[in-house]
């Protein structure tokens, strides 16, 4: 557990967005009346492919792949670092302790940097214009200049404290003044920071270990552990002090890489090793009107703020448990009918909200959204058994049913229980019309007080609680894909997935598409074990 000023916001996992522009967006900029200047991007993908010591580009608007297997001078590629204009990769070579620089342009090597340290890894480009490498098996960082004719490495920076065996993460303040790595070893491991002039440790802060890191724009430090803890801490660099943290889901988890893009947080995060996804902190999430449980066959009970008429009756709370109710009566056990209950359910299965899923609420002014980001409960931790769903209770009565995705396993699980409205009596059972839920993909449902026993299909919409869950669904009997490192862009979500629940290779780039929130239906196929990838924005010239 981390350790210093800490203030528990309790937040669940919700995996899932990423953001930059695809090929033909624009953006446009003004100033005082002058005429609209129009910017164009492209952008290219890139992954870092450990066993076979290639990277592969790929043009990220069309999926299409450029150069399969760019080979690499050296070995075990495991970490990738855009430059500031975004046509150039640094990648971190673990097997052969130096960097590859790559010409994302023409696809090709341009050179490679020796280093002086054991496994070079995660590396950033500071404000001062120089690269700061990590190393798995050395314990200092290493300071390289990018810019000279030959690019070499000119300092390291080694921490003061006693016992640190190895760094895994860096970021640096946006002023440049500062560096914070993460250190293994120890008598803990920690998280330490660099006087950037001086080349010196100027204090340490003790910490579980470290997964990953990233910093905003305004120097706040989001710190991802690795293993086990489900939690991802806030520290302010600009008091050295923890200010709160936000819990991403249950426990016993793999979470591998962090990835902060325009506000938005996305983490790789696994089910002990077996499949996962990227969960999305949204750039709008307030802790304050979010509660959330991660457990099976569970419930808890959620303030609306409003009182909910439900036929002739006033309720000012209500009960929302694991397999997708939404009671006044209290709990209701998966699978009674619709005579059992009091309220709504869009699903009423025996689900299972554990490891990296949840069930969510948040309250609004005029209405409260409860979410399910679940799996069914024979398909234990495999992401293809996945579904989303939720439902939203208004101000004025009426209530809407929103259904988003699920796996391609999700219905060889159906109960065939039926769900809808009850009051205690059979109101609207969807499945007569409906038939599975998990058949459901981006169709909502209106329920008017005024007509109770039909519902109304209205356009799709979903309103989340803050906190999404993309799943990286595969195709095939394997289940779903493990992942390893998530990139973003305005259009899209990239996910490097290893393998599939089964432990079969798969090699591949799952894509969301950031508006439909579904993914594509083809994986991108790369090079053996991505394990790092990055996407740049490129300005068209």
């Amino acid at each position: 557990m981390l350790k210093a000023n800490k203030k528990a916001l309790h937040i669940a996992i919700l995996s899932g967005a990423l953001l930059l522009a695809g090929c033909g967006d624009e953006d446009l900029a003004a100033t005082n009346g002058s005429p609209v200047e129009t910017v164009k991007y492209n952008h290219i993908g890139i992954t870092a492919n450990y066993d076979d010591s290639t990277v592969t580009l790929f043009d990220a608007d069309t999926m299409a792949v450029t150069h399969a297997a760019i080979a690499l001078s050296g070995a075990a590629p495991s970490a990738i670092t855009l430059s500031t204009d975004n046509k150039t990769a640094y990648v971190s070579n673990s097997g052969s302790d130096d960097i590859s620089i790559i010409d994302l342009i023409s696809g090709t090597e341009m050179g490679v940097i020796g280093l002086s340290g054991d496994a070079p890894g995660r590396s950033i480009i500071a404000p001062d214009g120089y690269l700061y490498v990590t190393f798995g098996n050395s314990s200092f960082i290493a300071k390289v200049d990018i810019v000279a004719t030959t690019p070499a490495e000119v300092d390291t920076f080694e921490p003061s404290t006693v016992g640190l065996s190895a760094s895994n993460a860096i970021v640096a303040t946006p002023d440049g003044q500062s560096l914070y790595a993460a250190f293994d070893g120890g008598e803990g491991d920690s998280l330490v920071k660099f006087d950037v002039a001086l080349g010196d440790e100027v204090d340490a802060f003790s910490t579980d270990s470290v997964g990953d890191l990233e910093i905003d724009s305004n120097g706040i430090l989001y710190v991802l552990p690795s293993y086990a803890d489900d939690t991802l801490y806030r520290f302010d660099t600009n008091s050295d002090e923890f200010a709160d943290e936000v819990e991403l889901t249950y426990s016993d988890l793999e979470m591998n890489d962090l990835h902060l893009y325009n506000g938005t947080l996305f983490a790789a995060v696994n089910a002990e090793g077996d499949s996962g996804g990227v969960a999305e902190v949204s750039a709008t999430f307030d802790p304050n009107s979010y509660a959330y449980d991660s457990d099976d066959d569970s419930d808890y009970d959620v303030a609306l703020g409003f009182n909910f008429n439900f036929l002739g009756t006033d309720y000012s709370e209500v009960s929302m448990n694991s397999n997708g109710v939404v009671s006044f009566g209290g709990y209701v056990s998966y699978g009674e009918g619709l005579n059992y209950i009091t309220g709504f359910t869009p699903n009423n299965e025996d689900l299972d909200s554990r490891h990296i899923f949840n069930y969510s609420s948040r309250v609004a002014n005029d209405y409260v959204v409860f979410q399910w980001l679940t799996n069914t409960y024979d398909g234990n931790e495999n992401v293809n058994a996945f579904t989303s769903f939720e439902v939203v209770l208004y101000r004025n009565g009426q209530a809407r049913f929103d259904y988003l995705l699920s796996g391609p396993d999700a219905i060889e699980e159906d109960d065939g229980s039926s769900y809808g409205v009850g009051d205690e009596e059979e109101m609207v059972n969807l499945r007569d019309t409906l038939d599975s839920p998990f058949s459901i993909e981006r169709k909502s449902y209106l329920w008017d007080p005024a007509t109770p026993n039909t519902m109304t299909e209205v356009p799709f919409a979903w309103e989340g609680t803050g906190i999404h869950f993309n799943p990286a669904i595969l195709s095939g009997e394997g289940g779903g894909g493990y992942v390893s490192g998530v990139g973003a862009s305005d259009d899209h979500i990239f996910m490097t997935t290893l393998h599939n629940y089964n432990g079969d290779d798969v090699n591949a780039v799952v894509v969301y598409d950031r508006d439909t929130m579904l993914p594509l239906d083809t994986p991108i196929a790369v090079g053996a074990e991505p394990c790092a990838i990055a996407i740049a924005k490129i300005v068209v010239e």
